[in-house]
């Protein structure tokens, strides 16, 4: 009896133990920005995209609108309204990289503290639910440190993908923006495209190009500029806006539906594999039969 009761007194110490290191050393490190750094610098790079996207989408629709005629204010119009795209976009950025932090401190200064306490009342409980439940915990504190990093490989991944797909620039579109510009320059705009190999700085060049078009065009009097220009900058504005949108979908899949994802696969992992049933009638039972067998109660 002293001896398993010494072996008890053990573990406990031992679990106090790791709940104080997890709570101070560990914690510490991991809510440390430093020890984040790829993923921090990744996330802010997506974060520079929004800003020169949003940037980018405003300067194109004020230039489209100076045009003459009333063609392209639509155009403007709905490039505006994409503000509040980019605003979300940018707000999941930054959940996710103030995340990084956060999850340490949740997970190392709470759940792991939390595990211990459970697996110490185990110590002294016959019920192995405390046991289950505080595996429960671990997982829930595993499932929320590798919540922004999963997210943001995941974000690495399908942006890859996007990228082959977008390294050719249309040179249809291009075509209209470029009749004025010499042949060697049009070859080193389709080289830098390439070497960048992002498909956002390809909407961004193409924006460029419509603005500083809609600008030259918009310095020329009225009655000089044709139907035909205005119609092709026209074409070539709402190709922009579609790049835009293009744009904002793969953002809004990468920086918001791929974080929800990993979290409800976490959370269906952890509800499959580390599931707890508490039944207390099912459990008394139980200790009803075990008792009957030891012979402790009678009938």
């Amino acid at each position: 009896m002293n001896k398993e009761l010494t072996k008890k007194c053990v573990i406990v110490i031992l679990l106090l133990a790791i709940s104080v290191l997890s709570f101070t050393k560990v914690a510490s490190y991991a809510s440390n920005p430093e020890n984040h750094k790829k993923a921090i610098e990744k996330l802010d790079e997506k974060r520079d995209v929004v800003l020169k996207m949003t940037a980018a989408s405003t300067g194109t629709a004020v230039a489209i609108t100076l045009l003459p005629g009333d063609t392209a204010t639509p155009i403007a119009e709905k490039m505006t309204d994409l503000s509040g795209y980019f605003l979300v976009i940018l707000g999941a950025l930054f959940l996710e990289k103030y995340m990084l932090t956060l999850s340490g401190l949740a997970a190392f200064k709470v759940l792991v503290p939390m595990a211990c306490v459970l697996l110490g009342i185990r110590l002294f409980s016959d019920n192995s639910v405390w046991t289950k439940l505080a595996i429960k915990v671990l997982g829930l504190a595993a499932a929320i440190l590798l919540l922004v990093p999963t997210s943001v490989a995941m974000m690495n991944v399908i942006e890859d993908t996007y990228d082959v797909a977008v390294t050719e620039v249309d040179d249809v579109s291009e075509e209209v923006l470029e009749e004025d510009i010499k042949e060697d320059t049009k070859e080193e705009a389709k080289e830098e495209v390439k070497e960048d190999a992002h498909w956002y700085d390809s909407v961004l060049n193409f924006a460029e190009k419509v603005k500083d078009k809609a600008n030259d065009m918009k310095d020329k009097v009225e009655d000089t500029v044709s139907a035909i220009d205005i119609k092709k900058i026209t074409s070539s504005a709402e190709e922009a806006l579609n790049r835009f949108i293009e744009g904002i979908a793969v953002m809004i899949v990468t920086s918001c539906v791929v974080p929800v994802l990993v979290l409800v696969f976490y959370v269906w992992l952890i509800k499959t594999f580390l599931s707890v049933d508490i039944h207390v009638e099912g459990l008394q039972k139980l200790r009803i039969a075990k008792k009957k067998e030891d012979g402790k109660l009678e009938g």
